[in-house]
Order: C-alpha cells, then structure tokens, then sequence
C-alpha cells in the first residue's frame, strides 16, 4: 500500500506542479549517452515562489541526478538527467520504480519520460515543461505537430509521446525557443 501511494504521489506531483496541471510525457528518453552533462550547480534544494513545492536534486553517480519533490502532504522521487541538445539543457525525468509495490500492480503501470527546459542562473532555477496545452489545440485543429503521439480519451486529454528519441531531440531543437511551447517557472535556491 506504500508504495502505492507513493507512485500515486510522484503522478500528482508531475501532473500538478505548474499552473495547466498537466504534462506532456513519453515513452523514450529525450538524450543518448553522448547527451548527458553533469552540472554541480543544480544540486541542492530549489523552492517555488509559492513555497508549495520544493524540488532537491542529489547527485547519483558520475552523470546523473536524484530528484525528490516535495509538498506539504507528498514527495516523489526521480530518477534524472541532464542533457544538452545544441545550446539548450534539458532536463529528462523518469519516476524511480517504487517500493512495496506487487508485481500485478507494477505491470499496469507505465512509467514514462518528462521533458523540462532549464536554466540555472545564480540562486535561479528557471524549468518549462512542454505545455499540454500547445499540443492540444493543434491536434484539435488537425495540425501536424510532426512527432507520433497518443492521446487519453478522457478528461485529462493527456498526450503520450510515441517518438524515437532522435525525432523528440530534433522536436524540442526547432521549438526550444518557442515560448507558448515552453513556459518558465521560477524556483529559488533553499540551499545546497
């Protein structure tokens, strides 16, 4: 039961966190090995504005990042990394696998990939998710967005990236400066 809860918890999170309350989320990682950098600057805990949500990252071995989040009432634990396409960092998370979970319950469950443009600068920790929003109004409209998907058919609409990661890094490339795309939210630095 913990570690459904838990699991359930890392999905509120994710899905909570900026104001649409929803994310675009994929199958395949965004980075190949050649991909990944290794920043010192990210580690240490980072606070939103609202103080609702605190984000620490640890380093876990020679390229990569623990992440937990946490809230009032949850936490949720990442596994990270961060990677660099062409002058931008991204940040590539995926749900660490959760404990006490029965194997039954662990094969419905499909953890997937989140994909954050980032900036940090000084005590500034600046992240964008993709917006749901962006992708929605175009599958609405029958525009291409030029990446293979699918969407939920229920409330949330949610989009699940099907791409191979060399499609999704040659997607975020073209848009990465696109800002209806990518929309900065602000976290402090608490300490390190």
């Amino acid at each position: 039961m913990r570690r459904q809860k838990a699991f359930l918890a890392i999905a509120v999170l994710a899905l909570a966190f900026f104001s649409g309350g929803c994310l675009v989320t994929s199958l395949n990682p965004l980075y190949t090995d050649k991909d990944i950098v290794y920043e010192e600057s990210l580690v240490g805990s980072w606070r939103s504005d609202s103080d609702k949500e605190t984000w620490m990252f640890e380093k876990e071995g020679k390229n990569a990042y623990t992440l937990f989040i946490f809230d009032k009432e949850t936490s949720g634990k990442f596994e990270v990394k961060l990677i660099r396409l062409g002058g931008w960092l991204f940040i590539d998370m995926f749900p660490a696998e959760p404990e006490n979970v029965n194997l039954y319950y662990y094969l419905h469950t499909i953890p997937t990939h989140s994909f954050i443009k980032v900036s940090i600068e000084d005590n500034t920790l600046k992240l964008a998710f993709m917006e749901l929003e962006w992708f929605q109004e175009r599958i609405k409209n029958g525009t291409d967005i030029g990446l293979q998907y699918v969407t939920r058919q229920d409330e949330s609409d949610m989009v699940l990236l099907t791409a191979p990661t060399d499609q999704l890094q040659a997607f975020v490339m073209k848009h990465a400066d696109n800002d209806s795309l990518f929309k900065f939210e602000e976290l402090k630095r608490t300490g390190k």
